[in-house]
């Protein structure tokens, strides 16, 4: 018999735990985060989170936290589809069977959140095959006017088999998981903010109270809103805020599920839209911003994004910004070269004939990291020439200066080796605007 305990998700955001001390990026503690992380949803193993939020949350750099990842897919312990932001943990279902049609209802409900790509499918099917109650899948489901996910008139039948779980035995088999998450609406509900010993492997009913709020809330929290609370806007208000007020900043056009999810969480905290409102119109008026690929609806959603346009974060450019304090590393020298300033802009140099050898490197280097990351960082940058074994690159600005050798010194080393190239690379600011 499979032992199981309660682990509470809140639990990584507990100040008492967070103070504590924490260890190096590692493929288990990536393991026991996966598993029971706040991102974690109702349908056990799927859920949607792009790389980077992921690294985030756990205070890893993005390398590190990549290189814990393949650790435990190269085991088949849990698959990505980064490009869709969507992961999948095969075996947590095993672990978190369904009790009764309305837990399935919720796991259809987290899966309808998740975007749509094939890994997405396979989660679903898997899903569907060990619920126990297949026809709850066959029934319709939409949103209505409330932004609430319903299901299809209808009621599923009833299992005649009497195993709610519709898992055989029940005694799942592997190793690969071991806890059940707080956030999944098969386990009841508990209180602490801990762990919470004790052997899960029976039987829990609730009551009809219960499954009904069950019902309103679409995730299983069991948390219905309080009684004549205002409700905040709808997440199409706030896409509709943004493109009355972007001016030259790039027009929302929909609301795939991870974006309406964030928005309707921002607008739970901050329901003014008038609020929203000035800061979109407080990013258009700015000039510098014009153009910046990454000022978008889905950067505004971000937790602190708000308050730092309020603050006026945004408002200097970001070249003109006070200089990042030196870096030391395989990839740049002690301090940061900068060309002297002047009244006028002083471009870099032109790039050696044929680019030099770091069209190679960006080639090599675009197959080990995620295209987006690729197409942020890396596209506009160009080699410049070398200097007493030194390649030299441009880069956009402070932001590129800093991050680049902070977050993929280990992808350029392997792409630099793959090139046959062994020299420190050092990365330059283009005073003249930018690499085009």
């Amino acid at each position: 018999m499979a032992r199981h305990r309660k682990i509470d998700v809140r639990m990584w955001g507990d100040e008492k735990f967070v103070a504590l001390s924490s260890p190096k990026p590692n493929a288990q503690t990536l393991w026991v985060f996966l598993l029971t992380g706040p991102q974690t949803t109702a349908a056990p193993g799927l859920f949607s989170a792009g790389e980077a939020a992921l690294a985030e949350m756990l205070d890893w750099p993005l390398p590190a936290f990549r290189k814990c990842f393949r650790e435990i897919e190269g085991r088949e312990m849990a698959k990505a589809d980064w490009r869709a932001r969507v992961v999948w943990i095969p075996k947590s279902v095993l672990y978190n069977p369904a009790e009764n049609q309305n837990a399935v209802k919720a796991w259809r409900r987290a899966i309808a959140e998740v975007p749509e790509c094939p890994l997405r499918d396979e989660a679903e099917a898997a899903l569907r095959k060990a619920s126990g109650f297949p026809e709850v899948f066959e029934l319709g489901i939409e949103e209505d006017e409330r932004g609430r996910l319903r299901f299809g008139s209808g009621k599923p039948s009833a299992n005649p088999s009497g195993n709610p779980s519709g898992s055989g035995s029940g005694t799942p088999s592997g190793s690969d998981s071991g806890h059940r998450t707080g956030n999944d609406s098969t386990n009841g509900s508990w209180n602490g903010s801990g762990v919470e010993s004790g052997n899960s492997s029976g039987t829990r009913s609730r009551t009809q109270e219960q499954e009904q709020e069950q019902e309103q809330e679409g995730e299983g929290s069991g948390t219905p809103a309080a009684a004549g609370a205002a409700r905040p806007p709808s997440p199409r208000k706030l896409l509709e805020t943004w493109n009355s007020n972007r001016g030259p900043l790039p027009e929302a056009k929909a609301l795939p599920p991870g974006r309406e999810r964030s928005a309707r969480a921002r607008l739970r905290a901050v329901p003014d839209l008038e609020r929203w409102a000035s800061a979109v119109r407080r990013l258009a008026s700015l000039p510098h911003l014009g153009g910046q690929s990454w000022v978008t609806l889905d950067f505004l959603l971000k937790p602190d994004s708000l308050t730092r346009v309020e603050e006026g974060r945004y408002d200097r450019p970001f070249r003109d910004a006070a200089p990042p304090p030196p870096l030391v590393g395989a990839h740049h020298a002690e301090a940061h070269p900068r060309p002297a300033r002047t009244q006028g802009a002083v471009p870099l140099p032109p790039p050696p004939p044929g680019g030099g050898v770091w069209p190679r490197v960006l080639a090599a280097l675009r197959s080990r990291i995620d295209e987006r990351d690729f197409d942020t960082w890396f596209r506009s940058t160009r080699q410049i020439g070398e200097l007493n074994g030194t390649l030299r690159v441009a880069v956009s600005g402070p932001l590129f200066l800093e991050y680049i050798p902070r977050e993929y010194t280990a992808e350029i080393d392997e792409a630099l080796k793959a090139c046959g190239v062994a020299v420190p690379v050092e990365y330059l600011i283009d005073e003249a605007g930018g690499v085009a």
